[in-house]
């Protein structure tokens, strides 16, 4: 985080640039002096976020004790300097208190305040740290489990850094070239070799320099990457989940937001740049939309600038006419990231809370099977629901209910445990076996954090299928001309014909999935009662079976799921009376 330079300025304010429902409100502001890098932590273990300003007007940093409903109680001053430009949180003694670590750049030093009961803090402990030091970062720089500190430089080359004890005290300064002025760092594993890596924002030279670290904190020359006209901030993140940290800058001079993609080894592939809106001061990384996947959030000159996924154009919500700095939690523990930013212009902390909400819309209000004969199984139905809200939708079950529930088979289903994202959908197949005669009703519920209205069920059971009319009967013998005989006896009855009324069993696949060394619940229907075998196999293989004497209705039983993951197939065999049913449904061992 970088030192905050005024500028008189008039500027315009920004309307979001795409439709639909906002996803961050402005919640209020706190006062300030001259607020410029903003961190949250839990200082107090209450629960809820606190938030701790580098605020170099008030001598320091401002601490602001959270509560509950977004409520902060009033500052609490921490003399640190009156240079104070950055502010991080660490456990330098590792005692599960959070400490503070401040970078001054009047006085050339690094603050450490202890962090101690109730979100107080200690007096502060100065460390001379280079020269002009702009921007400060913590981490295990040397790989012996305590936390290090790291800062860089305004006004000179270096990456300064002074290794931690363990019992919150700093050791010697390091230094280290970073070729040119530096306005910002962060650390990252950049080359999987699990040693902490650090980059920094060269403006001056329109470059981010990346230092490999050998493991034992000595980080190499930097390795420039071409990073637009003025790059002054910037952060790591796994945009992609692809286990790579990816590199995102902010230019301070073109208002655009680069996103260098990690290809492993060091390496990065740039993307296009995107314009956010505005000078952009700071970036932060966060899932404010709930899909899994890390958005970006940057400062711009007059608002927040949202890119959900790293990707794409930016929704852009108006603020103050400065935003600063940036940083996120979960304010009102609602489960959804919400934003803090700081205007040192106007002198405030604006807070925006997130009012992004899941919307799960299906495609179609009723499945409608008509008249099915009893004993028999209906041909599937499907369906779709669709994301449409702010964020994605997280869905727990897919349940059938009503005074006929039995009568519908769920045979597949795409939705339980799924994180659907906006725009995406997933599918639920059911099929009707029908009880008894006439109208069977029931309903089927999709539920998670928004859940699509009940879904009616709808179906006939039909008379049972009449078997073929038996064979007639030879015809009796003439009697002798003249006399009339008697009457020929009738002939025997020919067979009957096939019973249709037989045996049907259906796998209910309640549950098509099961983790690997569990079991897993197999669900089938039977309208005779017979011996039931259900057989897991892999390929031709056969790796599970188990039998059981099913009832009429539904049947359960437990099959042991194997190791191996992968997909299987589950066969059900049912036997009764020389008769024979099959039916097969999936299963996915994850």
């Amino acid at each position: 985080m970088r030192s905050l330079v005024f500028a008189a300025t008039v500027v315009a304010l920004l309307l979001p640039a795409s439709a639909g429902a906002a996803v961050l409100a402005p919640d209020g502001t706190l006062p300030a002096a001259q607020p410029s890098t903003v961190v949250a932590a839990d200082f107090n273990h209450d629960g809820d976020p606190d938030l701790a300003v580098a605020d170099a007007s008030a001598g320091g940093v401002a601490v602001y004790l959270g509560g509950s409903g977004r409520r902060f109680a009033a500052p609490v001053h921490l003399l640190t300097g009156s240079g104070t430009t950055s502010v991080a949180v660490a456990d330098l003694n590792g005692d599960g208190d959070p400490d503070l670590v401040s970078s001054d750049v009047t006085g050339d030093d690094v603050a450490v305040n202890l962090g101690g009961v109730g979100g107080t803090f200690g007096a502060a402990t100065t460390y001379a740290m280079g020269v002009d030091p702009n921007a400060v970062t913590t981490g295990d720089f040397n790989g012996d489990g305590t936390q290090d500190v790291a800062t860089v430089d305004f006004t000179s080359t270096d990456l300064t850094v002074r290794f931690g004890a363990g019992d919150g005290t700093l050791g010697s300064a390091v230094s280290f070239t970073t070729t040119t002025a530096a306005l910002d760092l962060a650390a990252a594993d950049v080359d999987a070799d699990g040693d902490l890596d650090i980059a920094v924002a060269n403006a001056d030279s329109g470059s981010v320099g990346v230092m490999l670290n050998d493991g034992a904190g000595n980080f190499a020359a930097p390795v420039a990457l071409a990073a637009g006209t003025h790059p002054a901030t910037l952060a790591f993140g796994d945009l992609n989940g692809d286990g790579d940290p990816e590199l995102v800058v902010g230019d301070d001079s073109t208002g655009e937001v680069r996103v260098f993609v990690g290809i492993g080894g060091s390496s990065f592939n740039p993307r296009p740049a995107v314009v956010a809106g505005g000078q952009v001061h700071d970036v932060a990384l966060a899932d404010l939309d709930a899909d899994g996947r890390l958005d970006i959030v940057a400062a711009v000159r007059s608002g927040i600038a949202l890119l959900r996924d790293g990707e794409g154009a930016p929704t852009l919500f108006p603020a103050s006419s400065f935003t600063w700095q940036v940083t996120t939690a979960d304010l009102d523990a609602d489960g959804q990231v919400d934003v803090i930013a700081t205007d040192g212009l106007n002198h405030v902390v604006s807070l925006f809370r997130n009012v992004a909400f899941p919307v799960l819309l299906a495609d179609q209000p009723q499945l409608a099977f008509g008249t099915q004969p009893l004993a028999t199984l209906s041909g599937v139905r499907t369906l779709h629901a669709t994301s449409s809200g702010d964020r994605a939708v997280r869905i727990t079950a897919v349940r059938t209910f009503g005074a006929d529930a039995d009568d519908y088979l769920v045979v597949g289903d795409t939705c339980t445990g799924a994180i659907v994202p906006v725009g995406g959908s997933c599918e639920v197949r059911v099929r009707f076996a029908p009880q008894a005669t006439g109208a069977r009703d029931a309903s089927l519920s999709i539920m998670g954090d928004s859940g699509v209205p009940a879904i009616l069920l709808s179906g006939t059971g039909g008379a049972l299928p009449t078997g073929p009319q038996g064979l007639q009967g030879s015809q009796g013998i003439q009697g002798s001309q003249g006399i009339q005989g008697a009457q020929g006896a009738q002939g025997p009855a020919g067979p009957a014909g096939q019973d249709r009324d037989k045996l049907v069993a259906a796998l209910a696949a309640a549950r098509q999935s099961a983790n690997a060394r569990t079991r897993a619940k197999v669900e089938f229907v039977t309208t005779v009662a017979g011996r039931v075998t259900v057989a897991l196999r892999h390929g031709k293989n056969t790796v599970a079976r188990r039998s059981m004497n099913a009832k009429v209705g539904r049947n359960t039983l437990t099959l042991k799921v194997p190791r191996e993951r992968g997909r299987y197939t589950l066969v059900l065999t049912a036997r009764t009376g020389g008769q024979t049913a099959t039916d097969r449904a999936r299963l996915t061992v994850t």
